[in-house]
């Protein structure tokens, strides 16, 4: 008796916009003379070149910041200022790009806000305009 196989034409096929770790993928050769399956799982670490957990950056947002009128050798307090958060995001991480007249001492984010500190190193009272980058990441397991 001689097998009976189903065959579909590739474009034929439904498409998806979600890749699963058990799903299948169809590889040919550079010659297409054989045809091999590959996981979702294997198909990560070949495009990522890493097993296990890391991060991908889904964008880097520009806030900028303006701290008061500061004494000489005083410190600002909190300086807060709020940014679009990527709803996918599970990272954030703040790097200052520019300062003024005063020294940044502290930089955190919680949720949507960034906060600053500043500390006035100069001998005269000055208010200073900062700018930072603030990475947005979403955590991915290969």
């Amino acid at each position: 008796m001689t097998p009976s196989f189903k065959t579909d034409v590739l474009s034929a096929l439904p498409a998806t916009t979600s890749l699963q770790d058990t799903d299948l993928i169809p590889v040919g050769t550079g010659t297409g003379a054989t045809l091999k399956k590959m996981t979702g799982t294997n198909l990560r670490k070949a495009l990522f070149g890493f097993s296990g957990a890391g991060y991908v950056l889904l964008e880097a947002t520009t806030v900028n910041v303006t701290a008061p009128s500061t004494a000489a050798g005083k410190s600002t307090g909190a300086v807060t200022a709020t940014f679009t958060k990527n709803a996918n995001a599970d990272l954030l991480i703040p790097i200052q790009r520019t300062s003024g007249w005063l020294t940044c001492t502290g930089i955190s984010v919680s949720g949507n806000t960034l906060t600053t500190y500043f500390l006035n190193t100069t001998t005269g009272t000055h208010s200073g305009a900062a700018t930072f980058l603030i990475l947005q990441l979403k955590k991915i397991t290969v």
